[in-house]
């Protein structure tokens, strides 16, 4: 089995309630082909409190599909370029440890970077003069 995820416990930032949610970070498509609609959808990132109050769990996801033989990592969403390094590298550690233990020995998979499916609900929700940091000034090398 190479597919990965951890429980999460937080509480709902509307009403307090708390919320248990199960976080895929490792999702292998031939294992569980009934998460693809949830991962194009971004629904795998949604859960829901008891009083109904929508909630995302903003974790990378690491999604192996293993019909074209494909990685397609989906980044946090507004992580920064050396976080999404480290999560990616971690990710495809796992993901080599877990598969190499199994008897899938097809070649290594293409690798293709996505962002998060909710970035635009993330995007519209912010205001860039706030709340991102100002970008590095360019520098001649």
């Amino acid at each position: 089995m190479v597919s990965t995820a951890q429980p999460m416990n937080w509480r709902c930032p509307s009403c307090n309630e708390p919320l248990d949610h199960t976080a895929w970070v490792l999702i292998d498509l031939g294992e569980h082909p009934e998460l693809g609609p949830k991962v194009v959808s971004g629904d795998i990132f949604i859960t829901y409190c008891s009083n109904g109050h929508m909630n995302a769990a903003n974790l990378p996801l690491l999604v192996f599909e293993p019909i074209e033989n494909q990685l397609v990592f989906i980044p946090e969403l507004g992580s920064s370029p050396a976080a999404r390094v480290a999560d990616l590298e971690g990710l495809q550690q796992l993901f080599h440890a877990k598969r190499d233990n199994s008897l899938d020995k097809t070649p290594t998979p293409t690798l293709i970077i996505i962002e998060h499916p909710l970035a635009a609900v993330y995007l519209a929700n912010t205001d860039p003069a706030t709340d991102f940091p100002p970008l590095p000034a360019a520098r001649n090398v």
